[in-house]
């Protein structure tokens, strides 16, 4: 698969997953409230849950900007791209669906959403690869 294509899956599945109603989603305001405000699990958590997913994503990013995963530039990149999910996943309800209405349709809104973040989050990398290319000429 394309890294971009790889990108949107992943956008996708977080975006999806951050989304949900708040019955559904409260495992991943859990994962969100751990990461912000750290229990005796934090270190577990990290290298069982986040790391993996850290990981993959720092990958794709790293084939789209042309770095390799562990380059700072990578890092600065994945966490401008998880940013805007875990934003989605921490605030109220009635606070998404006031800049989201349609976001709770589970469809066309939630796409529209993906669709957003993603090309986003592309134009974004796609600066950072002509900043790199612009400092090497």
């Amino acid at each position: 698969m394309p890294p971009r294509d790889k990108l949107r899956a992943i956008v996708s599945n977080l975006v999806d997953r951050m989304a949900q109603s708040p019955v559904n989603a409260w495992e991943m305001r859990l994962v969100s409230r751990e990461l912000f405000i750290p229990t005796f699990a934090q270190a577990e958590f990290v290298a069982t849950s986040i790391e993996p997913r850290r990981a993959l994503l720092k990958g794709v990013i790293g084939e789209i900007i042309g770095r390799p995963p562990e380059d700072p530039q990578v890092g600065r990149c994945t966490l401008t791209v998880i940013a805007p999910c875990l934003m989605i996943s921490i605030v109220s309800r009635p606070t998404l669906e006031g800049f989201l209405p349609d976001i709770a349709d589970g469809g066309a809104g939630r796409q529209a959403l993906v669709d957003h973040v993603v090309r986003f989050v592309l134009a974004g990398l796609e600066a950072v690869v002509q900043d790199n290319l612009n400092q090497k000429g």
